[in-house]
């Protein structure tokens, strides 16, 4: 138990904060999230407390404008950052597991050498951070993984405002190549395939709206994600067998001297043979067997050779998806 005198924040260790109580809440003023700490004073309590290797894991720096200091070597570990500055902090060596900096401006800090694992940055500004042989695994960055900068380049395209959005997506691909390089270089490679595929969306969300790029580009992403998603490459092709498959039951194949095709005066258990017969074609065209048993006839020729050509280049993505993702 603390003293009455002292701070009753409990560190995970199970130990309590040494600190003097700040006022009658029971908490010091690094733990007591009702003290305001938007002054210069705050800041230099802060800063030589850090310096003095005090441990302030869960403090409240809420809001607080910590822009420019020396942090290096703090810790902070699941401390309340929420919405503060730190433009141009040195982190450096700093224990931030599990730290909150929802909303937090980090832009151009400092987190070499840093553990930031499971640390909270939806909503922050990360652009140009430092990330050098920092541990990053486990960060929460956004929803669905997109950060701050994309959303509110997304925001901004739904507004009309082209220039603007271009400008956030812009710096959206710079951190989620900065991001991908580190993870890659500490062998996180499931983390850096999903910032790789970010900032190939964003990438192409600047190009201009009615280009081939930005076309060609998008069909990628639906085919394959960009070379990271193996189960859209399996999911377009289910999708194109079935579609053709309908097409040859509307327009007809020829199976020996039997024409499949929908008759509506036939009964519901032979048109379901017939269709059943025309998807088994569409999976043989699709995977160039042709076995030679089915042969498509009239416009259903047409579609044959479409769906054949297609296979064939689906078929080689795969093998290449699946591929990439075997040699990491």
């Amino acid at each position: 138990m603390p003293l009455e005198s002292t701070c009753r924040y409990q560190f995970d260790s199970g130990h309590y904060c040494a600190e003097q109580r700040d006022n009658g809440s029971g908490f010091c003023f690094f733990h007591d999230p009702a003290i305001s700490k938007n002054t210069p004073e705050a800041v230099t309590r802060v800063v030589e407390a850090v310096k003095a290797k005090k441990h302030l894991d869960g403090a409240h720096l809420e809001k607080m404008d910590l822009s420019h200091t020396d942090l290096s070597g703090a810790r902070l570990v699941k401390a309340h950052c929420e919405g503060a500055a730190f433009v141009r902090t040195n982190f450096e060596g700093a224990h931030l597991y599990g730290a909150n900096f929802r909303g937090a401006n980090l832009f151009n800090a400092n987190f070499r050498r840093a553990n930031l694992k499971e640390t909270d940055l939806r909503g922050a500004n990360v652009l140009e951070i430092k990330i050098d042989d920092a541990k990053i695994l486990g960060i929460h960055w956004g929803n669905k993984g997109m950060v701050q900068n994309e959303v509110e380049g997304r925001e901004f395209e739904k507004k009309g405002d082209i220039q603007k959005a271009k400008e956030k997506f812009r710096e959206a691909e710079e951190i989620y190549r900065n991001v991908r390089i580190h993870l890659m270089a500490v062998g996180i490679f499931d983390e850096a395939a999903d910032f790789f595929y970010r900032e190939m969306v964003v990438r192409r969300k600047q190009m201009p709206f009615y280009s081939i790029q930005r076309f060609s580009s998008k069909i990628i992403d639906l085919l394959c994600g960009y070379g990271e998603k193996t189960f859209r490459v399996i999911s377009a092709a289910a999708i194109f067998i079935i579609g053709n498959s309908f097409a040859y039951f509307g327009f007809g194949i020829k199976y020996g001297d039997e024409i499949l095709r929908y008759v509506s005066d036939q009964n519901l258990m032979q048109n379901l043979r017939e269709y059943l017969l025309c998807l088994y074609f569409s999976v043989v065209t699709l995977t160039t067997l042709g076995y030679g048993d089915i042969a498509p006839i009239g416009i259903s020729r047409a579609f044959a050779v479409n769906e054949a050509f297609w296979g064939a280049f689906m078929m080689a993505l795969f093998v290449l998806v699946f591929g990439r993702k075997m040699i990491r």
